[in-house]
This record gives C-alpha cells, sequence and structure tokens, in this order.
C-alpha cells in the first residue's frame, strides 16, 4: 500500500516531465548526441525511481501465492469476458 502512495506521485512526475520533453523535442531542431543524452538520461532516471522506491519500503500484509494454473484460468476468464463484452458493443 505504501509503495503504491509513493509511486503514484512519482509516475504522475515521470508522465509530466516525459510529455514536456517531448513538447520540447517536437518544436526544436536538436543535436543527436544531445537528445540521445537526455533520452538515456530520463529513462535511467525514471527506472531508478521506480527500483528506488520498491527497494527502501518493506514490504506489508501477507503474502499472498497462486499456483500457476490459477492465474492461467483466471487470465483465460477475462480473455473470455472481454471478447464476450467486445462483441456485444
Amino acid at each position: 500500500m505504501l509503495k503504491a502512495l509513493l509511486d503514484i506521485p512519482f509516475a504522475f512526475l515521470i508522465m509530466f516531465l516525459a510529455l514536456q520533453y517531448i513538447r520540447w523535442t517536437c518544436f526544436k531542431e536538436i543535436n543527436n548526441k544531445r537528445f540521445l543524452f537526455l533520452s538515456g538520461l530520463f529513462g535511467i532516471l525514471a527506472v531508478g525511481l521506480f527500483v528506488l522506491v520498491a527497494l527502501i519500503i518493506p514490504d506489508l500484509g501477507p503474502k499472498v501465492e497462486l499456483p500457476f494454473y490459477i492465474i492461467i484460468l483466471f487470465g483465460s476468464a477475462l480473455y473470455l469476458i472481454g471478447r464476450k463484452v467486445s462483441k456485444a458493443i
């Protein structure tokens, strides 16, 4: 729960920065080396931020482990429900 509460603001911040970066790159004549450097730096920071939060915050509550066949059955049921709903629309 705490991880989600910390990850959500980080996700919004990263999305805001990504949109600002896209806006900046779309309407300017930019140098290829600078563009590649900023793209790599942005990717490293975004992934690093999520990994840092995941490593720092301890797990809370009980762990629930499901066998793989339960997950496959659940996924298949959701897929069939989705197909049925999309055909109905």
